[in-house]
């Protein structure tokens, strides 16, 4: 119900060009945003794979167990939420979505290496994402 609002339309796309309205030409330049000024991507739905990356390309440091934890979780009572829904009629922030996606699948493949030196968690996530094949540290 909430993702189907008229106000909450494209909201990451605002999120990103930190506008309440989306201008025109407002896709190229939340993509032109989230290309040049961000220097990590992550995505929610790989969690431990966006923390590890997020190491591998800030820091070097292995992640400590509390920023594997999910502190907000959901009641396992709540409904499911599918991705098609939430994007239904939010156009913009689909493309904006399928940018960031690959954004974040080039940098993991390109850092792998990094990211199997971060600890076993990290070799896991990679492996279950990439094959057991990527791993050649």
């Amino acid at each position: 119900e909430f993702a189907r609002l008229e106000g909450t339309r494209n909201c990451v796309s605002k999120l990103v060009l930190g506008t309440p309205c989306l201008p025109r030409g407002a896709a190229t330049a939340a993509a032109r945003r989230l290309q040049g000024a961000f220097a990590f991507v992550g995505l929610t739905e790989r969690w431990t794979l966006s923390v590890c990356l997020f190491h591998a390309l800030i820091d070097g440091q292995r992640p400590k167990d509390a920023e594997f934890m999910n502190r907000h979780a959901t009641p396992s009572s709540a409904p499911g939420v599918n991705a098609s829904v939430a994007l239904a009629g939010n156009s913009i922030d689909r493309a904006l979505y399928a940018l960031a996606a690959a954004a974040f699948r080039r940098r993991l493949a390109e850092h792998a290496v990094s990211v199997a030196r971060l600890g076993p968690r990290c070799q896991r996530a990679l492996q279950a994402e990439m094959g057991p094949a990527t791993l050649v540290v």
